[in-house]
């Protein structure tokens, strides 16, 4: 497996196990993410936090702190942290030490993980890929397509002329009322599971005493 497969399988964990202590998560890993690869939100403790992931194997060198901090006053962030799957040296750790960074090192990362909430976190993640799945444009630019398909066929069939816009109108809007509908009921869902996790971990959970 390459090593671009395995950065990216360990940013979507790490990202279930933060929504799984009830953050706010969106994914922005990749090329161009400017040293981002996640940005999550805890409404009333962290308005903007962002996220590296390092899969790595030893000790990481402190170029990666300094690049997390460089990150953090490049976009604004409150909070940031560095999880990896390496270890963090004690030169690393001073250096972030009063900069409102955070790091999970493969000695913290198991207990980190088993704290949180994770199937919860995973069907946060789910639900959220579905909404943005869910375009209202495109389901307008779908139903405006069967629209006109049924305007053209009934307007032949049935000579209805100009009449046939009225049907064609009715058909084009059903996709997008079925749309509308099915983002109204996984926004409900992703909202009620959002208050299940933070009611059973409150404070963030363990990710509230790591320093």
């Amino acid at each position: 497996m390459s090593t671009v497969l395995i950065g990216y399988a360990f940013e979507r964990e790490v990202a279930a196990v933060f929504a799984g202590y009830g953050y706010l998560v969106r994914h922005r890993g990749g090329s161009g993410d400017d040293g981002v690869d996640l940005e999550i939100r805890y409404p009333g403790q962290v308005e903007r936090g962002i996220v590296q992931c390092k899969a790595y194997e030893g000790t990481l060198p402190p170029t990666h702190i300094r690049a997390l901090y460089g990150s953090m006053l490049h976009e604004g962030a409150d909070e940031g942290w560095l999880v990896t799957t390496g270890t963090v040296g004690p030169n690393a750790r001073a250096w972030a030490s009063g900069k409102h960074i955070r790091i999970v090192d493969a000695r913290m990362l198991p207990q980190w993980r088993s704290g949180a909430l994770l199937d919860e976190g995973v069907k946060l993640l789910t639900l959220e890929a579905r909404m943005r799945a869910l375009s209202l444009t495109h389901a307008l630019l779908f139903g405006l397509g069967i629209g006109a398909t049924v305007g053209v066929g009934l307007a032949s069939l049935l000579k209805l002329g100009a009449l046939a816009l009225i049907p064609a109108v009715s058909f084009s809007l059903v996709p997008v009322a079925a749309a509308h509908a099915a983002r109204r009921w996984l926004r409900q869902t992703y909202e009620t599971t959002v208050e299940q996790i933070r009611a059973q971990r409150p404070h963030r959970g363990l990710a509230w005493t790591l320093r």
